[in-house]
Order: structure tokens, then sequence, then C-alpha cells
């Protein structure tokens, strides 16, 4: 009974549809319009659908006979913008995604949210503001500035170690800014004397906050530190986002 009244509201193209699917429950008959519905995009506002006789009619179309029509009141017939159709409408749709009643899933608001997580850009490096000129600054000073404060602000991640080609011997002093965003440390080009007997012969991608990829060669070296001692590999780079800094180690 629900199911036949089920179809006597909606538009006659859907349930034709239906008949053909021989729906036998209303949760399946859910299903198939909200599938139905996402693969025919179209608009159906401004009209009625007729539940005696199972046709609809437009209401902008114009008669051309001057006649007036008699109405028959023993027909009921649903306004598809009226708040029952559309009580009716929520009660009876069923989300393909998130399995719940009462929306489709172009209208979901959970896969909305997914969608929004998977388009975040994901960053693995480090940044520092750049800074620029403006009329009532100078560059100078307003680099300055920022250099001092941000340079506050990684105060808790900066340490101090040394570095070398081999074990202990012949250890260079560096600066490390720890990075809990990165995916691969980095060591400063020119600090140690690197070559082909340091080279680990191969490199790897990096991506930034720019969405652009760098290609980075990766070499072993020996580090001494509070965070780590003994081998490590690290790609070099010829410069480092962080003026003063040796070495950016990941977590």
């Amino acid at each position: 009974m629900l199911l036949e009244e089920f179809k006597q509201c909606v538009h006659l193209d859907l349930k034709t549809h239906l008949d053909d699917k021989t729906v036998e429950s209303i949760h399946d008959a859910a299903v198939i319009s909200d599938n139905y519905t996402l693969s025919h995009k179209r608009s159906f506002k401004g009209q009625n659908v007729n539940t005696s006789s199972g046709n609809y009619k437009n209401q902008s179309t114009e008669r051309t006979d001057s006649k007036p029509v008699a109405q028959n009141k023993s027909q009921s017939s649903y306004n598809m913008s009226s708040p029952k159709f559309d009580t009716f409408e929520k009660k009876s749709l069923t989300c393909a995604y998130c399995k719940k009643i009462g929306h489709l899933m172009a209208d979901c608001f959970r896969l909305q949210k997914k969608n929004e997580r998977d388009n975040k850009p994901k960053t693995s490096a480090c940044t520092t503001p750049y800074i620029t000129s403006t009329l009532e600054c100078p560059a100078r000073q307003a680099f300055k500035s920022s250099f001092c404060d941000y340079m506050e602000e990684y105060k808790p991640f900066m340490s101090d170690g040394f570095v070398s080609i081999v074990d202990d011997t012949t250890l260079q002093p560096i600066k490390i800014l720890r990075d809990t965003g990165a995916s691969q440390s980095l060591l400063l080009e020119g600090v140690l004397p690197l070559s082909e007997k340091t080279s680990v012969g191969a490199s790897v991608l990096l991506q930034g906050v720019e969405l652009g990829c760098i290609d980075v060669p990766l070499h072993r070296i020996y580090l001494k530190s509070d965070l780590i001692t003994g081998p490590v590999v690290v790609g070099v780079r010829p410069n480092l986002p962080v003026e003063g800094v040796t070495i950016i180690a990941r977590k």
C-alpha cells in the first residue's frame, strides 16, 4: 500500500522506471529512485502529479481552449512543492553513501566533508614568511623585524649539533631545526665535502606549500645531536627556507 502511494507521488518517468524494476519494498524503491535521480539530471519545477490518472502537466502551459474544465473533487493530486509531499519524499529517500534516510547522495553532508579533506593539499616542508617592501616600511627593516619574530617562534625547535663524513672525525658544528611536518631531513650544501662515496645513489621528490616538486639527491653522513647520534640519510639543498639553519630534521 505504501509502495503504491510512493509511486503515485513521483514523476511519470520515475514511476515507469520503478514498474520496470518490479520493486517489492519501499526501501528498494527509495534506493532506485535515488540512483535514478542522480543519473538523470532534470528539473521538474512547476509540475503537478495526478495520482488517479498517473499523468502530469506543466502549470506554465497555457490552454488554447477557452472553455473551462471542470475539476473532479474526488480526485486527489499531490503538489510536489507542498509540505506534505516534501515530508513524504524526505522520509522515503535513502542516501546511497551514508545510508541515512532523508536526503540524496548529491546533498550528503558527510560526502561533502570527505571530498574537502581529500582535496586539501598536504605539505612536507617548513616555511618562512616572504617579506615584500612597502612605501611605508623599507624592505630591509621589514625583513629584519619579521626574521626576529619567526626565529623566536622557532626557538623551542632549535638545537645545536655536529656533522662529519665518517663517524665522529672532523666534526662541524651545525644548527638544527626540528620540523615535525617534514618527511625528509635536509642538509645545507657546502657544510661537508660530499662526494660519490657519501651518495646513496638515489634521490627523493619533495613538495612544499607552493605544490611544486624538486628532485633532491640523498647522502649518508654522521650526525651527533640530542635528537639522534649516528649515520643518517639526508637530502642536500643549496639553500634552506630558514636562515641560519644547517639541518632541517624530520620527526
